[in-house]
């Protein structure tokens, strides 16, 4: 964020300090720059800190819980969005098995995202990630007495035991 507030700064000319931004964060942008007397340069101003945001994006970690947190609140649509991009910017077997948290939360209310749930653990689970969280983590529990789960991880299980050491 800071980084794309720079290129505001050197490219459109704001003169305006970052602090005095961030001050201002939680408002809506437009209003954040209405607040900072920058409504005139709007438009210009948030295509450039937009274009730097999505440039840098892949270089800032992921706040790893916040997909599960908007899940625990039941804002199902933002934890599954919030989710997806997790998976598009780090589509490792750790991020995976977080995400398959957030389906299996919202499953709870809605059985049909059991099934993104499931995918994304299995997909975790066969790059070796995860077994040591499974009957404790609380993010499954929605589905972890499911037969489907159970013979999940009977199958995954299985698959290490044999696999190479």
């Amino acid at each position: 964020m800071e980084t794309a507030w720079q290129a505001v700064q050197h490219d459109v000319g704001v003169s305006t300090p970052f602090a005095a931004y961030f001050r201002e964060i939680g408002r809506p942008f437009r209003d954040i720059l209405g607040r900072l007397g920058l409504s005139d340069e709007a438009d210009e101003i948030e295509r450039v800190f937009r274009a730097t945001a999505l440039r840098e994006a892949p270089r800032v970690p992921a706040f790893p819980g916040i997909h599960t947190a908007l899940a625990r609140l039941d804002k199902r649509d933002a934890a599954h969005r919030n989710a997806e991009e997790a998976l598009q910017l780090n589509g490792d077997p750790a991020t995976r098995y977080q995400v398959a948290g957030v389906y299996a939360l919202t499953s709870k209310d809605h059985p049909e995202d059991r099934k993104e749930a499931f995918r994304l653990l299995a997909s975790a689970l066969k790059k070796d990630y995860g077994f040591e969280y499974l009957d404790e983590d609380p993010e499954l529990a929605p589905v972890r007495d499911l037969a489907e789960f159970k013979q999940l991880v009977a199958a995954a299980r299985a698959l290490k035991s044999t696999g190479p050491k």
